[in-house]
This record gives structure tokens, sequence and C-alpha cells, in this order.
């Protein structure tokens, strides 16, 4: 007279093999669990280093915008001093100009003086001849 459960030892085995089963399935699930976990944390590793090696490079681009902003402001603080210097050179030069004009013209009239002094002594000298 044996139940519908059938014999203890068999349904024993019945239950450890079960057991068996989902322990085995359980350990896959930690497996691809801890797997998936890993490359997570792999991830989050290699992100975190670009993220840092981006940080530097940030760095270094905004130091060398500095010195490029700085070598501009040089830059332009010698053109304003050339273009000042370019402005005085002909301020000068239209000085020399127009001195050099009046001292042409003066030194025309007293050539012209000149020159009739000359007649005139010239007129006196041949005048005692």
């Amino acid at each position: 007279m044996h139940g519908s459960h059938g014999d203890p030892a068999q349904q024993e085995d019945i239950e450890t093999s079960s057991l068996q089963t989902r322990i085995n399935e359980q350990s896959q699930l930690i497996k691809i669990l801890k797997t998936n976990s890993d490359n997570a944390s792999k991830r989050t590793l290699t992100l975190g280093n670009l993220i840092e090696t981006q940080k530097l490079e940030k760095q270094l681009l905004e130091d060398r915008l500095h010195e490029e902003e700085s070598k501009v402001a040089m830059l332009e603080k010698r053109f304003q001093q050339l273009a000042s210097n370019h402005e005085e050179m002909i301020h000068i030069k239209d000085e020399y100009k127009s001195s050099m004009q009046k001292w042409l013209f003066i030194s025309s009239k007293n050539c012209c003086r000149l020159q009739t002094l000359v007649q005139f002594f010239s007129c006196i000298f041949y005048s005692f001849k």
C-alpha cells in the first residue's frame, strides 16, 4: 500500500535533485550578475579615467588660451605703439617738409638779395675802373 507520493527515499531524491537544480540556476544567475557588476565597474573606472584625462586636457587648453590671449594683448599693445610712432613720423615729416619749404623760400629770397648785391657791387666796382 503505497501512497500517491511514492517511496520516501525516491521522494527525497526528487527534492534533492530539484534543490540542486535550483542551486545551479542561482549559481549561474550569481555568476552573470558578478560578470555584469565587474563589467560595470570596469566601465566606471574607464569613464572615471577618461573624465580625469578630459579635465587635464581642458586645463591645458585653458592655460594655452590664457597664453594666447596674453600674446594677443601684447601684440595689440605693440601695434598701437607702432601706429602711434607712425603718426608721429608723419607729423615730423610734415614739419620737416614745411621747414624745408620755408628754408627754400628764404634761401631763394636770399639768393635774389645776393644777386642784387653782386650786381650792385659789380656796378660799383666797374664804375671805379
